[in-house]
């Protein structure tokens, strides 16, 4: 009989996985799963609540799941706190399974000798420097244990920072009571590393503030972030932002870390979820009967280097480019930039600051003198003179008193140019001159404006074909993930893996390359607009549907131009205004008035006279020696004569009539400069009103392909991750959408550019304009169209 019972015992407990498991009588099994944290259980609330819905998702129809919150016990960070609350739940008969959660409440659970209950333990930072019982076949080999494991470890984590920056003397930050988790091994791991990296390892334990990290500050040049414990949030805020402020690298242990402000950190994908369904699943396991012993314990997570680029430039670090082309960048292209940017403003600026223009203003004042230096014949001309005469003493007393030995004398003489033909005309020539220099100068304005309008849209294409090329990196990623995927399956060998690793080094470097377009564009626009070449600045982006950019969409041209009639009414305004608008001609009209005049006044010179009034007054100051008195001598001492001057030349020996033909030779050459002007102009025009059409179309024509070949890629990708097609395929369908978005990016702004430089053409650029003149031209551009019409 006692056989019997005692078999029907074990009958029973086979039939029942978990003790005190309590049936309803709806069939429906409650079991109650306590929770052990570290610390407080607000920090943990994401995860408590993230583990109920999960519960709930994957065993509510099965099982009656509780997370009571009185089965949720904080450590409040302390050894001693987290070692009751484990003792607590384990003798709490209404609880059936332990999940343990932290760093410390993990280590403590695995040194545990035997589990009364099914435990699972997660948050365990690194195996090996923690001491966590060895893996048999990925198993905990431990009756009622398992846990949840990752390839991080804080080794790999200070060998990559190592890497990122080669520090000498590394300071490891880390909550005082973590530092019983470690074992006398993991520290001789760390030491052996520090060893071979010539470095020196610094322990900053943190027991009552974080204060305490900056007393040792100045004994490191690197900082490692490991466990806080209750100084995890705002303390760690605090601890990353005076790190920054004081220029120490630091190395995190999450994305949240890096997000805050850490220079870089080993990040892997969606922990918190993985984890959450992990546990989820090993719960379902162990209420279906398996032994927590026989779970497996290692949970792979995809680790990647996370550097925030705005932490390096703060602290003016600035990592290797190979170490860019691997990671994955936060404030991946952060600038620390008072100057912002727009279309308008770059084109003003440019106007104001460019160092040719400034060049052709030097032009204009020259001309401007050259006028004020023509008018200044018309002056009136003043002189004074001081003389000191000796001569010889025969020649003094023959003169009978007229003439001294010794005579001191001073003149002052006066002339005023009253009429001159070849003065007026020379002022009326370098008057027009000055104009030429004036539109010389509009001239080259307006190709600078188009240089930095053609720089701008270099930089923002720059920008655009980066991030695309940034999303086809992560897209490699993702078909690399893939690949491994369809490796483990079966659908395919090693050399898919080895494919997508070669296109994933390719398109770093491309990356890269593009990274240095941009810097190149931007410095190729501070040169333009006279600033220092490496000045940082926002730019802002300009798409189509800007409002500054109303008047340049394409419907403006298009329903001008949707068939060859309206086009070549179109083309006839276009070319007349451009002609009309012309600085170039301008000049050359310009230059010719000149030349008109100065022929003119040659002419004139034959019978008009040059009238000039002038005056002299002289004074005797001293007479001395022979001569000076002679009875019955009178000497003038103040003579004076005053009159006008008519100066009519005959005869200059044929200069003249040289001078008469040269003129006319340079005139008639100006006016054939004009006829081959106006033909290139209006060659010019129908070019680019040409190139804007063919943009036009292209927009929406790339545009459209750039659309078919991104579904044409999601739809191969899907059948990539089922086996369906090769590598081959998906290569050249990822290429081909790549190809399509950069092509359909380049159409925006090379349209953009062509209406730019029909501008050019045209002379006016219309955002520079105000509005009542963009209005009469569009007036004009009516009354044309009416004209030709009717």
């Amino acid at each position: 009989m006692k056989k019997i019972i005692k078999l029907l015992t074990m009958l029973m407990l086979m039939l029942l996985p978990l003790n005190g498991i309590v049936w309803a009588d709806t069939g429906q099994k409650k079991v109650n799963i306590g929770l052990l944290l570290d610390g407080n259980e607000e920090r943990n609330t994401p995860f408590i609540s993230f583990l109920r819905s999960e519960l709930d998702a994957l065993l509510g129809s099965s099982y009656k799941i509780g997370v009571s919150d009185n089965h949720i016990l904080k450590g409040q960070w302390n050894f001693s706190v987290i070692e009751d609350n484990y003792d607590q739940l384990i003798s709490n008969p209404d609880v059936h399974i332990i999940v343990g959660a932290g760093a410390i409440t993990g280590s403590i659970i695995s040194k545990k000798k035997e589990y009364k209950k099914p435990v699972i333990a997660i948050g365990i930072v690194d195996s090996i420097v923690q001491g966590v019982t060895p893996l048999t076949n990925n198993k905990s080999g431990v009756h009622n244990l398992t846990y949840i494991m990752s390839s991080r470890s804080i080794i790999d984590d200070l060998d990559i920072f190592h890497k990122v920056h080669p520090y000498k003397r590394l300071g490891f930050i880390f909550y005082d009571e973590f530092s019983k988790t470690m074992t006398s091994a993991g520290r001789q791991k760390i030491e052996h590393l520090m060893n071979k990296k010539d470095s020196t390892f610094i322990k900053i334990p943190v027991q009552q503030s974080i204060d305490e990290v900056f007393e040792n500050l100045d004994k490191v040049d690197a900082v490692y972030i490991s466990y806080l414990g209750k100084f995890e949030d705002q303390d760690k805020k605090y601890l990353i932002e005076q790190l920054n402020r004081r220029k120490v690298p630091s190395f995190g242990d999450s994305i949240e870390d890096t997000r805050a402000g850490v220079l870089a950190a080993m990040v892997p994908d969606d922990i918190l979820k993985k984890i959450v369904r992990r546990i989820s699943l090993n719960i379902e396991a162990i209420l279906e009967g398996q032994n927590p012993s026989d779970i497996n314990v290692y949970t792979e997570f995809e680790n990647h280097l996370t550097i925030n680029m705005k932490t390096a430039f703060q602290i003016g670090f600035s990592p290797k480019f190979t170490i860019l082309s691997q990671a994955e960048l936060i404030n991946e292209h952060y600038i620390e930039a008072k100057r912002k940017v727009n279309l308008k403003d770059v084109m003003l600026e440019a106007l104001q600051k460019n160092l040719d223009i400034e060049v052709f203003k030097t032009f204009v004042k020259e001309a401007q003198q050259d006028i004020y230096r023509a008018k200044t014949d018309y002056f009136p001309y003043l002189s004074a003179n001081l003389n000191g005469i000796i001569i010889d003493e025969k020649r003094a007393e023959t003169s009978n008193g007229t003439q001294s030995e010794m005579t001191g004398s001073g003149n002052i003489t006066a002339s005023q140019l009253i009429y001159s033909d070849q003065v007026t005309g020379s002022i009326k020539s370098r008057e027009h001159l000055l104009k030429a220099s004036k539109f010389d100068l509009r001239n080259n304005e307006l190709d600078v404006v188009l240089k930095a309008i053609d720089a701008y849209f270099k930089i923002l294409k720059a920008k655009t074909s980066r991030k695309i090329l940034k999303d086809n990196l992560n897209l490699i990623k993702q078909n690399l993930k893939t690949a491994k995927q369809r490796e483990v399956i079966g659908y395919s060998g090693r050399s898919d893996v080895l494919r997508w690793q070669s296109k994933l080094a390719t398109s770093s470097t491309e990356l890269l390359a593009a990274d240095q377009e941009v810097i190149l564009s931007k410095n190729e626009l501070n040169s333009i607009l006279n600033r220092n070449q490496d000045e940082l600045f926002h730019i802002k982006d300009t798409a189509m549907n800007d409002k500054i950019f109303s008047i340049y969409a394409a419907d403006a041209i298009e329903k001008h131009i949707d068939n060859q009639k309206s086009l070549d009414i179109f083309t006839r305004f276009f070319i007349n205004k451009c002609i009309e608008n012309s600085v170039e001609i301008e000049k050359l009209n310009a230059t010719s008035s000149s030349f008109e005049r100065t022929l003119s006044s040659l002419k004139k010179k034959h019978y008009l006279p040059t009238i000039n009034f002038k005056a002299s007054q002289d004074h005797i100051f001293s007479r001395e020696g022979e001569g000076s008195d002679v009875s019955g001598a009178n000497p003038v001492d103040n003579p004076w004569s005053a009159g006008v001057y008519m100066n009519l030349p005959f005869f200059e020996g044929g200069s003249r009539s040289v001078d008469i033909q040269k003129t006319i030779l340079e005139i008639s050459r100006i006016n054939k400069q004009k006829l081959i002007l106006s033909q290139q102009i209006e060659n010019n025009a129908r070019i680019v009103l040409s190139e804007a059409i063919v943009k036009m179309v292209n927009l929406e024509t790339s545009g459209q392909a750039a659309a078919y070949a991104k579904q044409s890629l999601e739809l191969v990708q899907d059948s990539y991750a089922k086996g369906a097609v090769s590598v081959v395929e998906l290569a050249d369908a990822q290429n081909n959408a790549l190809t399509a978005q950069l092509s359909a990016t380049s159409s925006i702004y090379e349209y953009l550019i062509s209406l730019f430089t029909m501008e050019r053409v045209y002379g006016k650029f219309t955002l520079l304009m105000p509005l009542d003149s963009k209005e009469r031209i569009a007036q004009k551009f009516k009354d044309y169209i009416n004209k030709s019409t009717n």
